[in-house]
């Protein structure tokens, strides 16, 4: 297997000295987010992991959050897959197209077409400029929304915010 580079190296031992395996093979994700499939062998059995750039910032949540969701990995998963953890719960959205609870495997919401909700976006701001009324979204959580993910990668790739 070829070495995936730093940091992945170091969270891939990382998880092989916790979980007691190794990883045999990973496939890297082309996305603009770092992403690996994993396959990882325990005691002859195969554990399939999806990991992201999210676990070199918590790689003690791994297990709680990331395992969980790991676990269900299938080749039927679309190219984008977001996790999402409120209320001591997980919920999968797969390709915007469904959203799962994944402590049941219970599908709360699905449809044929992939719907990131752009045009509904879209089309209450601009209604509400038409109607000369404030923006459904407040512009001092769009700048906080954008601290945070230019902190977040800063973080995975061992930036500080003045080396952008």
């Amino acid at each position: 297997m070829q070495n995936p580079g730093e940091p992945w190296s170091r969270l891939f031992a990382w998880i092989e000295s916790e979980l007691g395996g190794c990883v045999v093979d990973y496939e890297r994700q082309e996305r603009w987010r770092p992403a690996f499939f994993v396959d990882f062998e325990r005691e002859g059995e195969s554990l399939p992991l999806y990991m992201d750039g999210r676990c070199l910032l918590y790689p003690e949540r791994f297990f709680e959050e990331y395992l969980l969701l790991a676990t269900k990995r299938t080749s039927t998963m679309g190219k984008e897959l977001l996790e999402v953890f409120c209320d001591g719960d997980a919920y999968v959205v797969d390709d915007f197209k469904s959203l799962t609870r994944a402590s049941d495997g219970r599908v709360i919401w699905q449809s044929d077409v992939v719907d990131k909700g752009h045009f509904e976006e879209l089309s209450k701001f601009g209604d509400s400029i038409a109607k000369g009324e404030e923006s459904p979204i407040p512009f001092a959580d769009l700048i906080d929304t954008s601290a945070v993910a230019l902190e977040v990668e800063d973080a995975i790739f061992g930036r500080s915010g003045l080396d952008r």
